[in-house]
C-alpha cells in the first residue's frame, strides 16, 4: 500500500504553477519569522535575507547512431524545486558580506536540494536553509571584524550598500505534456547524419528540454518571477585520424524559452558537425606557431567569456585570511583605460529579453540583491568606462548598478548579464580569410589558424584549420593548445566578422548569461 501511495504522488501534474503564489506566501512567512524571531544571543540579527525558489523538470532523449538508447517517455515525470538563501547579519556599514575565510573557498550559498512542493513542505526547507545560513553568517560576521581590526585597510567603502529595490514578475507559463514522439524521432535522425561519413567511430546526440521557473523575494522589498526554461541540442562524434590520434569533440548548442529551431535547420547543423569531425581523418600534428589567428563566433565567445567577462565581473575583491581574492576581475582598477581594440563597443543589456528574436539567457531586470537592473556601457572605443557592480562597493563607487549575479556555488557579485560586442566595421567570412593571409604574409609567416570552437581554452582545440598564403589551401590540425593567452589579445583584434551569433549559456556553476558576438581575427595568439 505503501509503494501505491507513493507512485500516485509521482504521477501528480509536475508543474501546477496555476498555485504559484504559494512559492511566494512560503518565502514571505519564512521572511517575516526570520526577521523577528531569528536570534541568537550576543550575535547581531539578520539584516537582510533573500530567497530563491526554482522549479524545474528535465528531460532528456539520446541516440547512438540513429538509435534511441534513452528517452523520458520512460521515467515517471518529477518536478525538482530548489530552495537557496543569502543573508547579511549586522546592518549597513558592520555586517558578514565580502568576507572569505579559508572554510568558505567558494563563497557558495546555502540550498535546500529536493525541496517538497506545498507550503508546509516549502516552509521547512526554507526554515532548515534558513537556521543554518544565520548560524554560518554569525560566525563569517565576528570572523570578518576580527580580520579589520588587524587590518589597515584604505577603502572604507560599504560592502553591502542600502539600494532602491525592484519588482518584475513574468507571466506564468503553462505546462504542457511534451511531445515524446518528436523529440525522439529528432534525436534518432540527428545522430543518424553521421552514418554518411565513413571515419567516424562513434556519433551520438543528446536533447535536453528544461522547463522552468524562479521566485526570488528578499526583506527589503526586492521581488522577482522569471521564465527560466531552456533547451539544448549536444552532439558528439569518436574520430581516429591517419596518424592514430584519438578525438572526440563535441558541440552544443543552448536555446531558451521554448527557442528550438526547426528540425530542417538542426538536422542542416548536424550535418555540417560531422562532416567537419570525419574532414579530421586527414588533420596534421600541430607546430609551435606564434601569430594571427581566427575565432569564429563559437571560439570567440570563450575567448570573450574568459578575457573579458571574467576581468570585469566580481569588482570588489572578497575580503580574506590569507592571500588576495584570485576571482577579482582583471579591470577593476581599469577605468578610462584601453582594454579592447579601437574599432569596438562593450555593452551589457540585463534589460533586453530577446534580440532578433531570440531569448536570452542574462534577461534580469531585477538583480539577485533586489535592485533594478541598469544596461551598462562598458567600452567605447576600446576604452572602458564601466563596470558591472552589485551593493558591495568600490572607492568612489556611489551605488550599485543592479549586477548582482548568483549561482548554486556563487552569492551575489558583480558579472555581465547579456553581453554585446559590437564593430565599427564588419567583414564577410572571405574577406576575413584575405585578411588573416595578408597579416601572414607581413609576417613572413607560411600560414595563419583559423579556429571553430573552442570548449575550453586551456583544452586541446578540437577544430582548428590551418590556411596556407601561398594558395589558400587549408587543412585541419590537431594536438593544438592556446598558450599565452592573456587580456592583452583583447586590444590585438585586427577585424570582426558580419556573422553576429547568439549563446545563451543556462545557469550551471556560472550565472546564466548570453553574449552576441561575431568571428574576431586577432593579431598575435
Amino acid at each position: 500500500m505503501k509503494k501505491l501511495f507513493i507512485f500516485l504522488l509521482l504521477l501528480a501534474p509536475v508543474f501546477a504553477f496555476a498555485q504559484e503564489d504559494v512559492y511566494f506566501k512560503a518565502m514571505q512567512d519564512e521572511l517575516a519569522r526570520t526577521q523577528k524571531e531569528l536570534k541568537i544571543p550576543d550575535a547581531p540579527r539578520p539584516y537582510f535575507t533573500s530567497y530563491w525558489i526554482k522549479k524545474t523538470q528535465t528531460l532528456s532523449y539520446e541516440s547512438l547512431w540513429g538509435d534511441l538508447t534513452f528517452s523520458s517517455s520512460d521515467t515517471i515525470p518529477f518536478a525538482l524545486l530548489v530552495g537557496r538563501t543569502h543573508m547579511v547579519v549586522g546592518n549597513a556599514k558592520e555586517n558578514s558580506n565580502g568576507f572569505m575565510h579559508n572554510y568558505y573557498y567558494f563563497y557558495a550559498p546555502n540550498e535546500e536540494f529536493k525541496m517538497g512542493d506545498g507550503y508546509d513542505a516549502l516552509r521547512l526547507g526554507l526554515w532548515n536553509v534558513t537556521d543554518l545560513e544565520y548560524r554560518e553568517m554569525i560566525e563569517m560576521f565576528f570572523q570578518k571584524q576580527a580580520f579589520l581590526r588587524q587590518k589597515n585597510l584604505t577603502d572604507k567603502s560599504p560592502d553591502f550598500a542600502p539600494a532602491k529595490q525592484g519588482e518584475f514578475l513574468a507571466p506564468v507559463f503553462p505546462w504542457q505534456q511534451p511531445n515524446h514522439a518528436y523529440y525522439e524521432d529528432l534525436v534518432k535522425e540527428l545522430s543518424a547524419v553521421a552514418k554518411k561519413y565513413p571515419h567516424l567511430e562513434e556519433a551520438a546526440a543528446n536533447i535536453h528540454i528544461v522547463p522552468g521557473m524562479m521566485w526570488y523575494l528578499n526583506s527589503q522589498g526586492g521581488k522577482q518571477r522569471l521564465n527560466i526554461s531552456w533547451e539544448s541540442v549536444t552532439l558528439s562524434a569518436q574520430i581516429r585520424n591517419k596518424d592514430g590520434f584519438k578525438q572526440k569533440p563535441s558541440t552544443e548548442w543552448v536555446y531558451t524559452q521554448g527557442g528550438l529551431p526547426s528540425k530542417e535547420e538542426l538536422l542542416k547543423k548536424a550535418d555540417a558537425f560531422y562532416k567537419q569531425v570525419n574532414d579530421g581523418y586527414d588533420a596534421k600534428k600541430a607546430t609551435p606557431y606564434v601569430g594571427p589567428v581566427l575565432f569564429k563566433p563559437a571560439a570567440a565567445q570563450e575567448m570573450i567569456d574568459v578575457l573579458f567577462a571574467a576581468n570585469v565581473s566580481n569588482t570588489k575583491p572578497l575580503l580574506q585570511e590569507k592571500g588576495e581574492d584570485l576571482t577579482a576581475g582583471g579591470f577593476k582598477d581599469k577605468i578610462g583605460q584601453r582594454v579592447f581594440a579601437k574599432q569596438f563597443t562593450v555593452e551589457d543589456k540585463p534589460l533586453l529579453q530577446e534580440y532578433k528574436g531570440v531569448a536570452l539567457a542574462g534577461f534580469s531586470p531585477v538583480d539577485a540583491e533586489g535592485v533594478p537592473a541598469e544596461n551598462l556601457l562598458l567600452v567605447s572605443n576600446g576604452k572602458l568606462l564601466d563596470l558591472p557592480f552589485s551593493r558591495s562597493l568600490t572607492q568612489g563607487r556611489k551605488k550599485s548598478n543592479g549586477h548582482a549575479r548568483a549561482s548554486f556555488r556563487q552569492r551575489p557579485r558583480a558579472g555581465v548579464t547579456n553581453l554585446f560586442i559590437t564593430p565599427q566595421e564588419t567583414f564577410t567570412q572571405q574577406e576575413l580569410e584575405q585578411k588573416l593571409l595578408d597579416r601572414c604574409r607581413e609576417l613572413d609567416l607560411e600560414y595563419g589558424y583559423i579556429v571553430e570552437s573552442m570548449p575550453n581554452a586551456t583544452d586541446e582545440l578540437p577544430n582548428i584549420t590551418r590556411l596556407y598564403v601561398k594558395d589558400g589551401r587549408k587543412e585541419q590540425v590537431y594536438g593544438a593548445k592556446l598558450q599565452n593567452f592573456i587580456s592583452r589579445s583583447l586590444r590585438d583584434i585586427l577585424a570582426a566578422g558580419d556573422d553576429e551569433t547568439i549563446f545563451n549559456l543556462p545557469e550551471g556553476a556560472d550565472p546564466a548569461r548570453s553574449f552576441i558576438i561575431p568571428s574576431l581575427l586577432v593579431d598575435e595568439v
